[in-house]
């Protein structure tokens, strides 16, 4: 403005000074304006941030808020849900802490960098645990606020599925073999047998004394009995097509809800029985209305993402041999890993975060919609703060 100029205009030169701060900025800046105490930088990759300019020789961010690149994994305890998020590089992904108790005002707690992105979080005895590319990470998150790494488990070949049972982890790989690793205690974790799978494992379930599997071609499961030596005792089979299968088993008392991709037919949620062992089989079929990427259920409604702007299915499950579609909940961006608590459901959206919905809803029951901020872009610029007229 003519008043901003007319000022400077008459500030002496030879009070001028270069360069008395200097700040790492995430993003590219392209505008900048100055209000009052703070500078206020937009650009690309970075919505805002604001800058503390008062005195210019000890400024400092005061508040940070920068989209999304992408949320790969969630998981949901009562009060926090936690979520693992990359960018294009993986070399600045991060796992996230946020308080979802209160889902109108839900926030983050904490942050944690990663050096690659999970596809998997299990929470358990106080420990999160994620598949990272080949290898177990495990995250100490007792208390959430000061949550920090505890070890790392070199898998040696991409990890498929993981659960967590007692004093063990199990994580099944893309070279068909299955991990077993003591992680008593979690900072000290081990790999302390290997077993060679007769199917690639592409997902995994803990129920009782029991691992269930979801393989190409069906559902295995196999006891733990002996926790370091899981054994085979059922095989189930299922209907298949062009070489796709299951995608994804959660199991709820005695049956197993199993997506399955069924290209060039429609893609289905089977009901299965597992238990008792010596009476199981499929018992309903449900269409479903895309790839099947995620699930999750409370033994009465199951919920399934399909990502890449495909909708949210919510499957009726009670009783299960009249299994229906209940509701699919459109427009919500690319809905990829999901997990509940009792009160809420937690959806990633590769889009801009997650979004947190009630458990039952009718398509309108949408409480927040929650961005979760980017810590990584493709290069650090710099914002400079000078004193001079």
């Amino acid at each position: 403005s003519m008043a901003r100029y007319q000022q400077l205009q008459d500030r002496p030169l030879s009070s001028a000074s270069f360069v008395t701060n200097v700040h790492q900025f995430i993003g590219r800046p392209n505008s900048v304006d100055v209000l009052g105490d703070y500078a206020l930088i937009v650009g690309e990759n970075c919505n805002l941030a604001m800058i503390n300019i008062n005195p210019p020789e000890s400024a400092f961010f005061e508040k940070k808020e920068f989209s999304l690149l992408d949320c790969t994994a969630v998981a949901v305890d009562e009060k926090y849900a936690y979520i693992g998020s990359w960018n294009y590089t993986s070399t600045n992904s991060r796992f996230f802490i946020v308080d979802i108790e209160d889902p109108e005002n839900a926030e983050i707690v904490h942050s944690i960098p990663l050096s690659s992105y999970p596809t998997e979080i299990v929470l358990s005895g106080g420990y999160a645990f994620l598949d990272m590319s080949a290898s177990l990470v495990i995250i100490d998150i007792d208390p959430v606020t000061s949550a920090h790494f505890a070890s790392q488990v070199q898998i040696s070949a991409y990890v498929n599925a993981l659960a967590v049972s007692g004093d063990y982890a199990y994580v099944a790989n893309q070279n068909s073999r299955l991990k077993v690793i003591d992680i008593n205690p979690a900072e000290a974790a081990v790999i302390v047998n290997t077993i060679d799978l007769p199917d690639t494992y592409i997902d995994l379930t803990v129920q009782d004394n029991y691992l269930y599997a979801a393989t190409g071609e069906g559902i295995e499961i196999l006891s733990l009995v002996d926790p370091v030596a899981p054994e085979i005792v059922k095989f189930i089979q299922l209907l298949t097509y062009s070489g796709r299968g299951a995608t994804g088993v959660y199991v709820t008392g005695n049956y197993a809800c199993v997506t399955k991709e069924m290209y060039p037919n429609p893609n289905q949620l089977d009901m299965v029985k597992i238990q008792p062992l010596t009476n199981t089989g499929l018992v309903k079929s449900v269409t479903l209305t895309g790839n099947p990427f995620d699930l999750v259920s409370d033994g009465v409604t199951t919920y399934i993402t399909h990502g890449w702007n495909s909708p949210l299915d919510v499957v009726d499950i009670m009783p299960p041999a009249s299994a229906s579609l209940a509701d699919t909940i459109y427009n919500i961006g690319q809905p990829e890993v999901i997990d509940m608590n009792s009160q809420v459901v937690v959806v990633t959206n590769q889009e801009d975060g997650i979004k947190i919905y009630t458990r039952f809803f009718d398509g309108s029951g949408e409480l927040v919609h929650y961005p979760i901020p980017e810590y990584a872009t493709y290069q650090t610029f710099t914002a400079t703060v000078v004193d001079a007229p």
